[in-house]
């Protein structure tokens, strides 16, 4: 069931005038198609850094922690702002990214969103092992709260509490 699952949601894609609509055979070779599909239509190193974030996270990340995540790496801020030098990257521009994504995500706690399918994170892992380093280096310093204050605020970066208990105000 999960290749159908898969196969719909890049058929559904599909329009009339498309050239090379066809399927790979395989789950893996599915699931990399509809990778490959994605970092096309919304950016390879967006989409790529969001998918290497949602792999390498301990328990998924949340919109939020998303967002603050991507104003940390230059590489995506550079892709998306192509024509401008705004330093806070868009929540709209991940969302409509984590809207399409919705059948490979699950929702766990706190609003973190990891894959949903052992299959998908095992492909994500494989496919963005490259950007594991510094998707950890990212997150460490965004968890870490390792951001002086003249960044965070340039970025608009939230703060994360220091211990387990102490929540954060938005």
């Amino acid at each position: 069931t999960l290749y159908v699952n898969l196969a719909v949601e890049i058929i559904h894609r599909w329009r009339s005038f498309d050239r090379n609509m066809s399927l790979t055979g395989t789950v893996k070779g599915i699931i990399d198609q509809l990778f490959s599909g994605l970092e096309v239509e919304y950016g390879s190193s967006f989409t790529r850094m969001c998918f290497a974030f949602i792999t390498y996270s301990r328990e998924g990340v949340n919109d939020t922690e998303m967002k603050d995540c991507l104003s940390l790496s230059g590489e995506v801020l550079q892709e998306v702002f192509q024509y401008s030098k705004l330093e806070s990257f868009p929540m709209h521009v991940w969302l409509r990214l984590k809207f399409v994504m919705k059948n490979l995500v699950a929702e766990k706690e706190s609003h973190c969103i990891k894959w949903h399918h052992r299959q998908i994170w095992e492909k994500a892992e494989e496919r963005y092992s490259s950007l594991k380093n510094i998707a950890h280096e990212i997150m460490g310093k965004y968890f870490g709260n390792l951001i002086d204050e003249r960044g965070r605020q340039e970025r608009e970066i939230h703060k994360q509490p220091l211990t387990l208990n102490e929540t954060v105000v938005w």
